[in-house]
């Protein structure tokens, strides 16, 4: 299995389709479920989920075969969260060029290593997506530690990621349980104190309303 896209129905337990396969099957998928998903609203299909963190699934990222998946996502207003390494971000912006419509979210920021510290020149492909207006960044407990590293800061760090994106863009997630060395509760007073120099509504954004702005049926 090369490449997996997984789609994340709220409510409803993970659903992996591994391509190549065939995109009508993704495409019945959603059909079959149209009462939950139109306009994803209300409750059903909450997102679908890109994982290409081999090398091999790496190559998804723009292979044409998955395209009819951006064009189906972006049809019902479906985000694509997706998950890979940083050094493959030329390669995910690409096909984000193709698909403006299509929001994405960028699952822990894409792990880029922040230890050489400002002006973070080797995070830039990261910043270049704040171009794109449909491109949203997710942050983890894996990035609030990575920020600490070295001669990084979180608060050089984020205040350089809020200068290019805005805090509307921006959203905090825990990681839990994959990050499971520390307690959810613990996790989120983390990154509460380390972005505590943030103002109330950049807080008020990345603590909630981002997210809720793209999956709307959690409220």
């Amino acid at each position: 299995m090369s490449t997996t896209i997984l789609m994340r129905p709220i409510a409803l337990s993970p659903t992996p389709i591994a391509l190549p396969a065939s995109v009508s099957s993704i495409r019945r998928w959603l059909t079959l479920r149209t009462p939950l998903a139109i306009g994803c609203a209300s409750a059903g299909c909450g997102d679908c989920a890109l994982f290409a963190v081999t090398d091999s699934a790496a190559r998804s990222l723009d292979d044409p075969r998955t395209f009819p998946v951006w064009e189906r996502a972006g049809a019902l207003a479906i985000p694509i969260c997706v998950c890979t390494r940083f050094r493959e971000l030329p390669r995910l912006r690409t096909t984000i060029e193709r698909f403006p419509d299509v929001t994405v979210a960028l699952d822990h920021l894409g792990l880029p290593r922040l230890d050489g510290g400002p002006p973070y020149a080797s995070v830039q492909p990261l910043f270049d997506l704040a171009r794109m207006p449909n491109v949203y960044l997710k942050f983890s407990t894996v990035n609030m530690d990575s920020s600490r590293s070295g001669s990084s800061t979180p608060r050089a760090f984020f205040d350089r990621l809020l200068e290019h994106f805005g805090s509307h863009r921006m959203m905090w997630g825990s990681n839990f349980p994959a990050t499971h060395d520390r307690s959810l509760k613990e996790q989120f007073a983390l990154a509460r104190n380390e972005l505590a120099f943030l103002s109330d509504e950049d807080q008020r954004w990345i603590f909630g309303e981002t997210a809720l702005s793209l999956w709307p049926s959690l409220r």
